[in-house]
């Protein structure tokens, strides 16, 4: 019985979730631009402030991009900073990883990656010292972005092999799970909800990104055997649209 209504109960979600794809792909006005742009935001854990984030797009003169993430928490006698940097191409509409440094600094072990993808030679070189074949990965935050171009699209599941911040392949699926409005530091949004999809886990990582702010990330959500660990929301978004 149970069973059967959990079938029923998925069944009508993904019939919503095929609707709203539709509904996107009708909205031009919803499409996907790469658009330079600042994002704040604030981290809380079980209600309480943490610290705070900022991500930031930027396009130089050659016309490739800058993906940057920066984050700084501290509880007690515990910190935390890290950052990540994506530079990256357009190429035939897709986006193309060049070069990717994270670097985590504070209580317990500090740690950096860097991480250079060459298209002529067609290999990914990791901390000066490792090569690998480049088969199509992305770093470990360009796919977030690339998320945004395809749910604009209409995609509903996204799945990336990856180089993660220790320098290792990976992969990362994530799957909209339906829609939902949010109270945000920034207001209240309308929003599409993404699950990161694991196996046999016992941490779970939530998406809610704002069709109307370009599918920017509103709030991310961490948790570990049903308890919050972070809780990232947005609290201020500028465009910097020529």
């Amino acid at each position: 019985m149970f069973y059967s209504i959990t079938r029923l109960f998925h069944h009508r979600a993904m019939l919503r979730i095929s609707a709203l794809a539709a509904l996107m792909l009708c909205q031009s006005v919803s499409a996907f631009s790469l658009t330079p742009f600042n994002a704040q935001y604030k981290a809380f854990r079980s209600g309480m402030e943490l610290g705070s984030a900022t991500q930031t797009l930027a396009e130089n003169e050659a016309g490739d991009y800058t993906l940057k993430f920066q984050s700084s928490a501290s509880f007690l006698f515990l910190s935390d900073k890290r950052s990540e940097t994506s530079t990256f191409a357009v190429t035939d509409k897709q986006l193309s990883p060049r070069h990717y440094r994270f670097k985590r600094t504070g209580t317990g072990k500090d740690r950096s990656t860097e991480v250079r993808f060459s298209a002529d030679a067609k290999e990914i070189t990791i901390n000066q010292d490792k090569t690998l074949p480049w088969q199509g990965e992305m770093d470990n935050q360009l796919f977030h972005l690339d998320i945004r171009r395809r749910l604009a699209a209409g995609e509903t599941r996204f799945s990336y092999q990856t180089i993660n911040e220790k320098g290792q392949p990976d992969e990362e699926t994530f799957e909209m799970v339906g829609e939902e409005k949010l109270s945000l530091p920034v207001g209240d949004m309308n929003t599409l909800k993404l699950q990161k999809v694991r196996e046999n886990s016992k941490r779970e990582t939530l998406i809610w990104l704002a069709p109307e702010l370009d599918y920017q990330m509103v709030r991310l959500r961490q948790l570990k055997n049903g308890k919050e660990q972070l809780d990232i929301q947005l609290e201020s978004y500028t465009s910097n649209a020529k």
